[in-house]
């Protein structure tokens, strides 16, 4: 049995699905007596966000426009660092470990059952971090290979460079800022003993990465 959260609470959720968020917010209102306010995007989120002290945040990983984990960092820095936790149908296992890393308080699958997913909430509401038993059981998904001595994100730059991608595209593909590409790019540059993105480029064309 689930403990009781005391005391009324406050909770944001960002989807674009209308339906999502009416369906939801009505259930949540009733079964956990939270005031429950919704945001169809990032920009109406962070208004309210501004506005209001919360206690919990559910973001949806793919809102329109916004790409990777940069909505969760922009949640998080905003709320200053309210918990935030992520929401989708189905969200890869690396995009999960990323997401706490940057201080996500867990994930709810969107498939779950209402009263699950009013579970999962109480958890969050008490302070807990709430992860799925299925991401605890299913079969880790395949690495990808690293680079040489390149890390796992220097890794996926440079083969998203290698592609012909600018910075700006570099950093929407991986939830990034453009500066933190840079960042990686110069330690790529000096890992593999090139001078700029285009040797970059050629180098790992070259090894038919």
């Amino acid at each position: 049995m689930i403990a009781e959260v005391s005391g009324s609470k406050r909770i944001l959720m960002i989807d674009d699905h209308q339906l999502i968020l009416d369906v939801l917010m009505r259930y949540f209102n009733a079964a956990l007596d939270a005031q429950v306010d919704t945001a169809p995007d990032l920009d109406a989120a962070l208004d309210l966000i501004d506005e209001h002290d919360y206690d919990l945040i559910l973001l949806d990983y793919n809102l329109p426009g916004i790409s990777g984990l940069s909505g969760l960092s922009q949640v998080l820095e905003r709320s200053n660092n309210t918990p935030t936790a992520l929401i989708s149908s189905d969200l890869p296992r690396e995009a999960i470990y990323d997401a706490m890393a940057m201080g996500a308080k867990g994930y709810i699958p969107k498939t779950s059952r209402a009263e699950a997913f009013a579970n999962a909430i109480r958890f969050l509401l008490m302070g807990e971090t709430f992860l799925p038993a299925e991401f605890f059981t299913r079969k880790a998904e395949p690495k990808k290979p690293r680079i040489e001595n390149l890390s796992s994100r220097e890794s996926d730059v440079l083969l998203l460079v290698a592609e012909g991608r600018s910075n700006k595209d570099v950093a929407n593909e991986l939830g990034l800022s453009e500066t933190t590409v840079k960042m990686h790019l110069r330690s790529i540059y000096s890992k593999i003993g090139v001078d700029n993105r285009t040797q970059a480029a050629l180098w790992a064309n070259q090894r038919k990465l």
